[in-house]
């Protein structure tokens, strides 16, 4: 099976307490509350894809030396395999805005999650939120369910 590179990108505020997440408008995570993120373009480079996956999903820029790297998640689903690169940003220009793929919700990170977080979203969240970083995750999906293995290490 071909691995696929993407990214996610979680846009919070300066205490990591409400983060801006997108309702996915469009497949194969149709409905589901994620990052802004998508697929690795030929011949372009990681913080590029984030970036630019960012602007397309939300409207907003952000400068590379605002966009900090924290982790990577290993995804295993029914519909591909992905190695996911894991970004967070407290800066970036603009207001999130609905887009062709995703209509943007700020959620605090101190209350419950919306019913169409998937788990391992969730679970980068509430690691970020209390300074953690370099975040791995492994998530296996199939027709019985999902589990999803994670460590990280303390940052602040």
């Amino acid at each position: 099976m071909r691995v696929t590179h993407a990214t996610e990108v979680f846009l919070m505020d300066e205490v990591r307490r409400v983060v801006w997440l997108g309702h996915k408008k469009t497949d194969p995570f149709r409905g589901m509350l994620l990052g802004f993120g998508g697929k690795r373009e030929t011949g372009e480079t990681l913080i590029a894809c984030a970036l630019r996956e960012t602007y397309e999903e939300s409207g907003c820029t952000i400068a590379i030396d605002d966009l900090q790297n924290i982790g990577v998640m290993r995804t295993y689903r029914p519909f591909g395999q992905y190695i996911v690169h894991l970004y967070a940003a407290k800066r970036w220009t603009g207001t999130p805005h609905e887009t062709d793929e995703m209509r943007p919700v700020r959620i605090s990170l101190d209350s419950a999650f919306p019913h169409r977080t998937p788990p391992e979203v969730r679970m980068i969240l509430d690691a970020v939120g209390l300074g953690h970083a370099d975040i791995r995750m492994s998530v296996n999906e199939d027709e019985n369910g999902c589990s999803v293995d994670m460590t990280y290490h303390k940052t602040r």
